[in-house]
């Protein structure tokens, strides 16, 4: 399989790979330098929480977007595909996945995780300067829970 074609096959069955995944993002908006942290978990949803879930399950962005490689990352710890997005144009017009849609951006770099095929930094950008970025700063799958999280253990003396 080519470059393209592992790109494709990771972005389109990343969620497919793993059963829960909890952790935090930040996004980060250059045009005025503010920055908010959240975490989150595929087991529940706070809120606006579009983004977060489409790193986790990139798939949909797949017909919106002409892809390639532009080699090797590592991003928390983590091994990773650089990659370049560009979006398609259909009639004229580009069609953005709405949580990606940024005025002014015209193209798009990801680092995907070569294990799972989630997204685990996605930026915007314009004429190759970064208008925003999301990335993930912890990422943890399939954790296992204690059979009842509020007992309490006994300890001996």
């Amino acid at each position: 399989m080519g470059e393209i074609g592992e790109v494709l096959e990771l972005l389109h069955g990343a969620r497919c790979r793993f059963r829960t995944a909890r952790g935090a993002v930040r996004l980060r908006s250059a045009r005025d330098g503010r920055e908010q942290v959240a975490g989150f978990s595929s087991d529940r949803s706070d809120g606006d929480d579009s983004l977060w879930r489409s790193l986790l399950d990139p798939a949909p962005w797949i017909p919106a977007f002409d892809f390639h490689v532009d080699g090797d990352a590592e991003l928390i710890g983590r091994p990773a595909l650089r990659v370049g997005a560009v979006a398609r144009r259909c009639d004229g017009h580009v069609r953005f996945p709405a949580e990606l849609n940024t005025a002014g951006a015209d193209a798009y770099e990801l680092l995907v995780d070569r294990e799972r095929g989630v997204v685990l930094r996605v930026a915007a950008l314009a004429d190759g300067e970064e208008l925003w970025v999301a990335e993930l700063e912890e990422l943890h799958f399939d954790e296992e829970l204690r059979s009842d999280p509020f007992a309490v253990e006994a300890r001996v003396a």
